[in-house]
């Protein structure tokens, strides 16, 4: 998978990176988040050594809300709520001149950390993530954590979850904190710290 932190220059890892699949508490998952999120564990342990974490930031004007958890359902009830063409062809319009003036949707930014030094900075890849993306991809470790939907918002969110990796024999043991800072009616800047292990799966 292609990597968002690093690249496969000389002198780097060319070690593949990202997971097909992941089993959290017996459920597998194949969704793009497992796809993102086992990427950036992939990358710091691959190309960044002796790095043990990792933060995602951005600005975010949406609530972290269980439906998030279903990108297909809610993408398609907003298309749906497009009743006809000229509907369609009128939000689109107004979509391009919001873009005009505001311009696209603020980046992402990730960092990688070793303790408290950070060994790399920069802006994850805009056809990947942005901000408005974002909160779609942090509401999945709060649910493989069993956090409580209630708590999602508040000024700090603790959780851990081990997710498993069989096609590659891997098991991933994850930490994090997201810190979601209300910036002004409707805006939060979410930042997600994560400090992790990966091994080997155990064989029987």
């Amino acid at each position: 998978m292609t990597r968002l932190l690093s690249s496969t220059a000389s002198g780097e890892s060319l070690a593949p990176v990202g997971a097909s699949s992941w089993n959290v508490a017996g459920v597998n998952y194949d969704n793009s988040a497992v796809k993102f999120w086992s990427v950036l564990l992939d990358e710091v342990v691959e190309d960044f050594h002796g790095a043990d974490g990792f933060t995602v930031e951005g600005a975010c004007d949406d609530l972290l809300v269980p439906d998030m958890l279903d990108t297909a359902r809610l993408f398609s009830e907003e298309l749906a709520s497009l009743e006809d063409d000229d509907e369609m062809d009128d939000t689109m319009q107004e979509l391009t001149q919001e873009l005009e003036l505001i311009g696209p949707p603020p980046i992402v930014r990730a960092s990688v950390t070793s303790g408290l030094r950070t060994v790399c900075s920069r802006e994850l890849p805009e056809e990947v993530i942005d901000a408005e993306l974002l909160p779609v991809f942090l509401v999945w470790p709060l649910e493989w954590a069993g956090l409580s939907e209630y708590g999602w918002n508040r000024h700090q969110v603790n959780g851990q979850f081990t997710a498993s990796d069989s096609a590659r024999g891997l098991t991933y043991t994850v930490r994090f904190s997201l810190d979601n800072h209300h910036v002004r009616e409707g805006l939060f800047h979410r930042k997600l710290a994560v400090w992790f292990e990966r091994k080997a799966l155990a064989t029987a």
